[in-house]
Formats: structure tokens, C-alpha cells, sequence
């Protein structure tokens, strides 16, 4: 049995999904109306195919809109919250959630799952919402199992959306409550992931703002182009679409969109200031793509920072090893490489600093670094205190194995589990 809290676009959606693949759902909103509408099989917005499933699931008797509050959630196992977190000036207003919360709570006998799928900032469940709960006399994990569960819906192709989706990401507090999603969600062909409470929390803003971000590059470029006059515009973005990354060959765009050490190498970092200093010398403005070289400059000295962070401050004397010098895997090609600065940094922290590129190291050698050249893999490591990853060699994920994770600066996400950068 199962109480969505709120029937809004995701919560009507999430809870006939769930009643059409056979399982109880109540359904609860404070609009009355609302509620008395959904009951007569009357969508309360626009969303297709959600009103011919909702007619279905009411008539088999899966789906039961109520305002009884206080029997759903005795009879439920487990509740969802999908109620919304409008935008403050300050960031995301949560009292809807809370009043779900202290409407909830009052009426819990036995052990309860409670899943946020409403947006809400990363720490938001094991922070606010955890302690809230906790503050009525429940412990998280023991009396109350507490879920994110995000959701990845259009509106328009909400219905597809949620029955086809690709991907399931489930945070959990306890395997107890994980194992109940996992049970809930075994009908779906969604990959089931299993994350923290935050990673999930993360992935669904990691998601939305990427798209921002990429509608707002479009429109700076745009109106750049519109200022130079005789651009076409559409052909021009019809043309950048015509590149192959975009569908996986012969690369993917994937890979563009994973953090690392920064961006190097011939034409990303030239070509990116030549566009900026164009508009900027005709007096246009471009903060997006200033952004976008700053984020690049200050990225090694965030992994800097990490390094300095594991061993306490104190560089000195200490036995680093870098590794891999050219800016990606596959070429020799050392121009603008993040490994510089990185290199430069610890050296002026004290640090005697060794590395290793199966390819690039005679031409990083022009660069008058004062580092010592390892002639093996092996040989780089042997005496390391520290070591860091630059460039994503794939036989650099052997160091994983030899060296405990507090002592590997991983620069490029070959291994090392994220909870291990926290805090740093």
C-alpha cells in the first residue's frame, strides 16, 4: 500500500503509474476540489495519457483519492511526498513538505518509508528533513525509513516519461527501505540506482541546471551572432547539431559532460578566448562564456586544494607523484594541460614531485618543470605519499589497488567514491 501526497503533475502521474502496474495507491491533496475531480475520473490539468489510466485505475480499484489522511496513512507502507518547493529568493521554500510532514506524522503506527520526490536541494533529507521527523520523537532508520526518489518528468510526456524511463535513482537511509523501493519499482524497465540520500537529491538539480545552462549558452551565442550581423542563426545551431558527438560517434558528448581537471589542449581554451575577446573588443557582453574560462582556471587549483586537504596543509617534503601530462588519453599533446598548474601548485608548496605519462613526458619536459621523470608506471608510485590523476590513462586505475583511497587525489573520477572528496 502506498500514500503520494500531493496530485499535482508529479504526484497524479506517480501515483496512477503506480496503481496501473497493480499496486494500491491512495492518494491525498489538501485541495478538496482537486481531489473530489480526480474521483470522477476528471484530470485536473492537461498531461496525455495520464486521464485514460487514471479512469482504469479507479474502476479496478488500484487507485483511491482520499481525504482521509489518517486511514491512508495507517494502511500505507509507504508514503511519497510530491507536494512543491516553490522558489525564494533564498533558494527553495520547503513548507509544504514540513505541513505534508506534521500531517503525516501524527498518524504513524509501525514502521513507515517516507520518499521525497519533491525537488529539493542536495542535504535537504538527511539535514532538514531528517531532523524534523526526528524532532517528533521518531529516529530515522529505525522508526521511520527515509527515502529521495527523483523524478524525471516532462510535462507533455510525463506518462512515458514515468513508465519508460531509463533510470530509477533511489537514496535510502537504511537497506530496509531500500529494498521496499526496489520491490515497489521491480515492474518498471528503469535501471533501479542505488545512491545516497544526497547523490540523489544532486542528480536531479546536476540534470535540470545542465539544460539551463545549455539553453542559456544557445541564447548568449545567439545574440552575439544577431549583433555581428550576416549569421544565420538557425543554420548555424542546425550545423553544430550535425556533429556526430551529439549521437555517440565517434565520440560521445558524454565525455564533455564529466568533471575532471579542467579542459586543455589546442582548441578548446584558444578558441574560447578568441570568441570572448571578439565580443568583448564590439563592447558585447558575454558572461557565460567568461564563466566558462574562469571554471577552467580555477579547477586545478580545486584540486589543489584536495591535496593540500589530505595531508593537512603541510606539503613540505612530501612525496607526491603525478600522474599522466597531457591533457586527455591517447595523445602527447601537453599545450595548456591541466597538470601544469597543478604541478606548479605543489611545487611551490614544497612538494618533491614525480610523474608519469606513458607518451608525453619528453614533451612536457619543455616546460622546465622541476619534477623527477619516473621510466615506469611502477617505478612512479614505488615511494609515493600521495599520488594524483591528470589524465584518465585507463592503466592509471591500477593505483586504486595499491594505495588506500585517502592517499589518491583522483583529478579525473576514474574510481575514487565520491564521498570520499567531501567536505574538502
Amino acid at each position: 500500500m502506498i500514500l503520494v501526497m500531493g496530485l499535482g503533475y508529479v504526484g497524479l502521474t506517480t501515483a496512477v503509474g503506480l496503481a496501473y502496474k497493480k499496486n494500491k495507491v491512495f492518494g491525498f491533496d489538501v485541495d478538496a476540489d482537486k481531489v473530489s475531480k480526480i474521483k470522477r475520473g476528471s484530470m485536473p490539468f492537461l498531461e496525455p495519457g495520464v486521464g485514460q489510466a487514471l479512469q482504469a485505475t479507479l474502476k479496478t480499484g488500484h487507485f483511491c483519492p482520499t481525504m482521509d489522511l489518517a486511514s491512508a496513512v495507517r494502511d500505507s507502507k509507504v508514503i511519497m511526498i510530491c507536494v512543491g518547493t516553490p522558489s525564494t529568493p533564498e533558494g527553495v521554500d520547503l513548507k509544504y513538505i514540513y505541513a505534508a510532514l506534521d500531517g503525516i506524522l501524527p498518524h504513524i503506527k509501525g514502521r513507515k518509508v517516507i520518499v521525497i520526490r519533491s525537488t529539493v536541494p542536495p542535504g535537504t533529507a538527511c539535514g532538514e528533513i531528517a531532523g524534523f521527523i526526528e524532532s517528533r520523537g521518531f529516529k530515522v532508520g529505525r522508526d521511520i525509513g527515509l527515502a529521495s526518489n527523483p523524478e524525471f518528468l516532462r510535462e507533455g510526456s510525463a506518462w512515458a516519461d514515468f513508465l519508460e524511463g531509463n533510470r530509477i535513482v533511489v537514496g535510502a537511509s537504511d537497506k530496509k527501505s531500500l529494498g521496499v523501493l526496489r520491490g515497489i519499482y521491480r515492474g518498471f524497465p528503469g535501471t533501479f540506482l542505488q545512491v545516497s540520500l544526497t547523490t540523489a537529491e544532486f542528480v536531479k538539480y546536476l540534470s535540470n541546471t545542465l539544460l539551463a545552462t545549455l539553453i542559456s549558452f544557445s541564447n548568449e551565442m545567439a545574440t552575439f551572432a544577431e549583433h555581428l550581423e550576416d549569421i544565420d542563426v538557425k543554420t548555424s545551431f542546425k550545423l553544430l547539431h550535425m556533429d556526430k558527438r551529439w549521437w555517440g560517434q565517434p565520440a560521445s558528448m558524454a565525455a564533455y559532460v564529466y568533471p575532471g581537471c579542467g579542459f586543455g589542449g589546442a582548441c578548446l581554451p584558444k578558441d574560447t578566448l578568441a570568441m570572448l575577446r571578439s565580443a568583448e573588443s564590439r563592447k558585447f557582453p558575454m558572461p557565460l562564456l567568461k564563466s566558462v574560462l574562469e571554471v577552467n582556471t580555477q579547477r586545478p587549483q580545486a584540486v589543489l586544494k584536495q591535496i593540500n586537504a589530505r595531508a593537512d596543509g603541510k606539503m613540505t617534503g612530501k612525496r607526491v607523484t603525478v600522474l599522466g601530462l597531457s591533457f586527455k588519453p591517447n595523445t602527447n599533446d601537453v599545450r595548456h594541460t591541466p597538470a601544469l598548474p597543478i604541478i606548479e601548485g605543489l611545487l611551490r608548496e614544497g612538494a618533491k614531485v614525480t610523474v608519469y605519462d606513458p607518451v608525453a613526458m619528453a614533451d612536457f619536459q619543455a616546460t622546465g618543470a622541476a619534477v623527477t621523470y619516473a621510466p615506469s608506471f611502477e617505478q612512479a608510485v614505488k615511494k609515493a605519499q600521495y599520488v594524483v590523476i591528470c589524465t584518465a590513462w585507463p592503466q592509471f586505475k591500477k593505483v586504486f589497488t595499491m594505495f588506500p583511497k585517502a592517499r589518491i587525489i583522483d583529478g579525473r573520477y576514474m574510481g575514487e567514491p565520491q564521498a570520499a572528496r567531501r567536505r574538502e
